[in-house]
């Protein structure tokens, strides 16, 4: 029987084809694991202090949840955290042209971010917790920086340990008036130092409901540029992507 050579090889192509496409969405969205946002990866025994949150030996219940999520966003993203009840300060200049307002889960999806950044709520505090064992844990740490029991502060701190990264830059707290501002609407036509809406989001940054976020520039589930930028800053790409300099 014959069989055509370029039959052959376009099949070859097809199943290669097949495969990459499996493969790609895997290898696209799998950067989370192992990453600072990926909780159950580290802090546990090999810390040497004990287990400071509760291991759920899953990667995404620590933000999301496929049943019974928190209903204050409308259950939007199946988010599985509490909302702060914090008030914040916010960001303000003489020079603004736009304002913010406060980050709630109802009216900001920074408020997603806030509910681990902004320290008033434990890492591992869940709206609901899965059904797989796991250990619990006595001590659930804040992302705050005093040197309370429960906060992450109590190690994280600057010339704690030679061996302990301190990571306050994330431990942003209720004071927002030294970040740059959120739950803000990106609006170039009051703001003329601002790029045109279509440039910014055909760059790659985010707009929600038109407004600047945290997950603008952030991007929580791909760790491969930066800390969870969605493009490179060098240069300053980044700000320049939104702002006229």
């Amino acid at each position: 029987m014959h069989i055509s050579f370029l039959n052959i090889r376009s099949k070859t192509l097809s199943f290669l084809l097949l495969v990459g496409l499996i493969i790609l969405p895997l290898t696209t969205f799998a950067t989370i694991v192992g990453s600072r946002h990926d909780l159950s990866a580290g802090m546990g025994a090999a810390y040497d202090h004990g287990l400071v949150f509760n291991d759920y030996g899953q990667v995404c219940v620590y933000c999301h949840t496929p049943h019974d999520s928190n209903k204050d966003n409308g259950g939007k993203l199946l988010w599985n955290k509490p909302f702060s009840t914090a008030t914040y300060t916010l960001y303000s200049s003489p020079t603004a042209k736009l304002t913010t307002s406060q980050p709630t889960g109802a009216t900001s999806s920074s408020a997603l971010c806030l509910s681990c950044h902004d320290g008033t709520i434990a890492v591992d505090t869940l709206v609901n917790m899965p059904n797989q064992p796991f250990t619990p844990s006595t001590i659930h740490a804040r992302m705050s920086t005093d040197a309370s029991a429960d906060s992450c502060g109590q190690c994280h701190s600057a010339g704690a340990s030679p061996t302990i990264r301190a990571v306050r830059a994330a431990f942003l707290g209720t004071d927002l008036s030294n970040e740059h501002p959120v739950n803000m609407a990106y609006d170039d036509t009051i703001n003329t130092g601002l790029n045109p809406v279509g440039n910014v989001t055909a760059a790659g940054l985010k707009l929600y409901n038109g407004k600047v976020e945290c997950a603008t520039c952030h991007d929580p589930h791909n760790a491969n540029i930066g800390v969870f930028l969605r493009m490179t800053n060098a240069q300053s790409a980044l700000c320049t992507t939104c702002h006229l300099k």
